[in-house]
C-alpha cells in the first residue's frame, strides 16, 4: 500500500477538558473567568467606549472587587490558591481539532486514553509519510482523518530552503548551520488560496525538519502545539523551567510529554547546551508581566527564556516579547550578556510595546494578569514588552551592528488572527502603543538624538526589515539579504525612484517623497521609505516629526508654516487658496492635532474630498510651504502629482 501523509493544508492541534475551578492557561478558560466576572465592565464599554472605561477605572474595578472579583481572591491582596495554579490533573486531552487553510474549525476527533501517550509519535510520523497503523485507537483516529480529506500523497522531498537565519514570520526564526538546524517558536500556518499565489507561507517541509526547537514562553502565538505536531516525536524540544503550572505559566515540559514528545528538555536561565554546531544558551526572560514593577505574588510569573544562539564567531539573539518586570530589565541583561558572552551580530528583537492600562487587560488576550495588579496600579500604563526606542536601547547596550524587527505578525496570515499591525493597502493605522509598524522602528532609529542646530542624529545600529520567508546569509564579514518571494502588500520606493530617472536615492526630491508617501495608505507606506533616506524636514522643524502618523507629521510642519507665512503676512494669498485653508485644511488639521488615533471620520464631512485627495492636497501645502515659495504662484485647479513631477524636481533646487 502506497504511503501518505497528512496534508500541510490543515492544522491539527489537541482539546483539553478543563474542570478546574477558574480555569487554567493551557485552555484559556481563566481569561473567560475574568471577563465573566468583570461582566459590568465589560457592558460599560459597549455603551460608552473604551476611553469611558479607562477613565474610570477605581470606580469600575472597585465594584468589580465587591463583586464577581471578589471570589478569585482568599483576602484582600492575596489570591486564591486554585487561581493562582489551576490542578494540572483536572485540565486533560481529550480530543482532536481540525481545522482548514482558513483557519475554520472542520471537526474534532475525540482522543482514546490510551492512544494520548503516543499520539505524537503517530501524528509526526503521518506527517512525513506512513501506512495505515496497527494499533486500534491509532487506526481510529487515522481513518477520521481520512474521512475528512486530511491525507495526501506523498512526494519526492525537495532540500529546504537556503538561509542562515530565516525570518518565517512573526516569533518564528530558523537557524541553520552545516550540522544543524534549529526552530525558534515555531507557529506555522497552511498556505492558502486566500494570500497571493507568489507570496505564502512556509511550510515545515520547506524548512526542513529541525534537530531542535527553542520555545521562549508558553503563550500560543509561540507555544503552538499544531506547530510541534507536525515534528518527529524525538525532535529536541527546549522549553523554560516551570516548577509548578500556574495560571500564568504552562508547565510545557509536562504537557509535551503527555502527549507523548520523549526529548522535552528544560532550560534554566544562563543554562547552556549545545546543538551540532550550534551552542545555545538560555537568558532570562523580563517583561509580559502583570505589571512593570510590583505584583500580587511575584513568584507567579509568565516564565520564558530568551536565546543566544552561538556558532563559529557568530552570534544572534531573540528577546521575544521581552521587556521589564519587577525582577529585571532587559536592557541590563544585554549588559551583563555583552560582559560574559560577547557583542551580537545580529539581535532579533520585538518592539510592539503592548503599552495598556491593566483595566484594557480585560480586552486582550490575557485578561488573567488583571487581578494581579495592585490598587495603586490600577490607573498607571503598564508597557509589557520593549518599545521601538527600547529594542533599539538594547541592541547599542549588546553591540549589536544590525537589528531584525520581529515577534508582531508580518504577513496576512498573522494579522488575519489579530497578530501585528494590518500591511496591506485596505488597512488603517494602527497604534504605536499596541501594534506598530516596522515604520514606527526605523523613524525611531533616525532620531536617536539631535539638536535645533545639528538636526536629527539617527542610531549607528542598521534596522534589518525582513518579509516572512526573507533570509539573511553570512559571509566572512558581511551578510546578505535573499528574499526568494515578493513582497505583494506595498510598493518597492527603491523601484518606483528608478523609474522616474532619479540616480541618487539619497538626493531624491522631498516633494517626490511627499507625493509618493501621503498619497499612499497608511499601511503602505512603511515600505516606501529607504532606511537611508532621512527626510529634509527632521532637521529643519524642532517640533515633534512623527513620519509614522502622517496627517499629525504634516499638521505640525504646516502649522509651523503658517505661522511663518498666512498670520505674518510675508506672502500673498489667493482667495480661493485661503478658502482651501480656513475650510478644509485647518480644520482638518485641529482635528488631527487633538486626536491621538487614526479615524476615518475625519475624512466624511459633506465638505471634504476623499482620503486620497487630502492627503494630495496636504502634502501640496506641506511642499508650498517648505520651499518658502510664493503661494499665489499655485492655482488649485492645475496642481496634480504629475505637475510637481514634471515641474519641480526638488524644493531646494536653485534652477527650479
Amino acid at each position: 500500500m502506497p504511503q501518505l501523509k497528512l496534508s500541510e493544508q490543515f492544522r491539527w492541534y489537541p482539546i483539553y477538558e478543563d474542570t478546574t475551578r477558574f480555569g487554567s492557561a493551557v485552555t484559556n478558560r481563566c481569561d473567560q473567568s475574568i471577563r465573566h466576572a468583570c461582566a459590568d465592565i465589560v457592558a460599560h464599554r459597549q455603551t460608552h467606549g473604551l476611553g469611558a472605561v479607562v477613565a474610570q477605572t477605581h470606580a469600575l474595578l472597585k465594584a468589580a472587587m465587591s463583586a464577581g472579583l471578589a471570589e478569585f481572591y482568599d483576602r484582600p491582596g492575596v489570591l486564591h490558591p486554585d487561581w493562582l495554579y489551576p490542578n494540572p490533573q483536572l485540565v486533560q486531552p481529550v480530543a482532536l481539532a481540525l481545522e482548514d487553510e482558513r483557519g475554520q474549525a472542520i471537526a474534532q476527533i475525540p482522543l482514546a486514553a490510551d492512544l494520548v501517550p503516543d499520539l505524537a509519535a503517530y501524528l509526526g510520523e503521518w506527517s512525513q509519510g506512513a501506512v495505515p497503523p496497527a494499533q486500534p485507537a491509532a487506526l481510529g483516529l487515522w481513518n477520521a482523518l481520512m474521512d475528512l480529506g486530511v491525507f495526501a500523497a506523498v512526494l519526492p522531498a525537495s532540500p529546504p530552503l537556503p538561509g542562515d537565519a530565516t525570518f518565517v514570520g512573526h516569533s518564528t526564526v530558523r537557524i541553520q548551520s552545516d550540522r544543524a538546524r534549529i526552530l525558534v517558536d515555531p507557529f506555522l500556518l497552511p498556505k492558502s488560496s486566500q494570500y497571493p499565489a507568489t507570496y505564502q507561507p512556509l511550510s515545515l517541509s520547506e524548512l526542513g525538519q529541525p534537530n531542535a526547537v527553542l520555545i521562549t514562553h508558553s503563550h500560543p502565538d509561540h507555544y503552538d502545539l499544531a506547530s510541534l505536531l507536525r515534528l518527529e516525536a524525538d525532535t529536541a524540544i527546549y522549553v523554560p523551567e516551570v516548577e509548578r503550572e500556574s495560571v500564568l505559566a504552562i508547565n510545557m515540559a509536562f504537557r509535551l510529554r503527555q502527549l507523548g514528545f520523549r526529548q522535552v528538555k528544560s532550560l534554566r536561565w544562563y543554562e547552556e547546551t549545545i546543538i551540532g554546531d550550534l551552542r545555545i544558551v538560555a537568558l532570562p526572560f523580563y517583561g509580559e508581566q502583570p505589571t512593570v514593577f510590583q505584583q500580587l505574588h511575584p513568584e507567579v510569573r509568565n516564565m520564558g527564556n530568551t536565546y543566544l544562539v552561538e556558532w563559529g564567531d557568530r552570534r544572534i539573539g531573540l528577546t521575544a516579547d521581552s521587556g521589564q518586570d519587577g525582577r529585571g530589565d532587559i536592557k541590563a541583561l544585554a549588559a551583563e550578556a555583552l560582559e560574559r558572552y560577547g557583542a551580537l551580530d545580529i539581535l532579533f528583537g520585538g518592539f510592539r510595546g503592548f503599552a495598556l492600562y491593566p483595566i484594557q487587560y480585560l480586552f486582550s488576550s490575557v485578561s488573567r494578569y488583571l487581578p494581579f495588579v495592585p490598587p495603586s496600579l490600577w490607573s498607571v500604563r503598564q508597557q509589557m514588552m520593549c518599545d521601538a526606542n527600547d529594542l533599539i536601547d538594547i541592541a547599542e547596550i549588546w553591540q549589536a551592528p544590525k537589528i531584525v524587527p520581529y515577534s508582531d505578525g508580518g504577513a496576512p496570515w498573522y494579522w488575519s488572527r489579530g497578530l501585528g499591525p494590518i500591511l496591506d493597502s485596505t488597512a488603517a493605522a494602527s497604534v504605536s502603543a499596541v501594534d506598530p509598524t516596522p515604520q514606527y522602528l526605523l523613524d525611531a532609529a533616525a532620531r536617536r538624538s539631535g539638536t535645533i542646530q545639528g538636526g536629527a542624529i539617527a542610531s549607528p545600529v542598521a534596522i534589518e526589515l525582513l518579509n516572512p520567508g526573507d533570509s539573511l546569509v553570512f559571509f566572512e564579514e558581511e551578510m546578505d539579504v535573499i528574499r526568494p518571494q515578493n513582497w505583494p502588500y506595498g510598493l518597492d520606493y527603491g523601484s518606483h525612484i528608478r523609474e522616474v530617472g532619479q540616480e541618487n536615492i539619497e538626493k531624491i526630491s522631498e516633494i517626490f517623497y511627499l507625493l509618493t508617501f501621503f498619497s499612499k495608505s497608511m499601511s503602505e507606506q512603511w515600505s516606501l521609505v529607504p532606511h537611508y533616506f532621512e527626510p529634509v524636514w527632521v532637521n529643519n522643524f524642532s517640533t515633534y516629526c512623527n513620519v509614522y502618523n502622517s496627517v499629525r507629521f504634516l499638521s505640525y510642519v504646516l502649522l509651523g508654516s503658517i505661522e511663518e507665512t498666512f498670520y505674518t503676512k510675508s506672502c500673498k494669498f489667493s482667495k480661493e487658496l485661503e478658502d482651501v485653508l480656513v475650510d478644509e485644511i485647518l480644520p482638518l488639521l485641529s482635528d488631527w492635532i487633538t486626536e491621538s488615533v487614526y479615524n476615518d471620520h475625519v475624512f466624511e464631512k459633506e465638505d471634504l474630498s476623499n482620503a486620497s485627495k487630502i492627503w494630495l492636497v496636504l502634502s501640496r501645502l506641506c511642499k508650498i510651504a517648505l520651499s518658502y515659495e510664493d503661494w499665489n504662484n499655485y492655482q488649485m485647479d492645475t496642481l496634480s502629482f504629475e505637475y510637481f513631477l514634471s515641474k519641480y524636481t526638488s524644493p531646494y533646487d536653485d534652477s527650479v
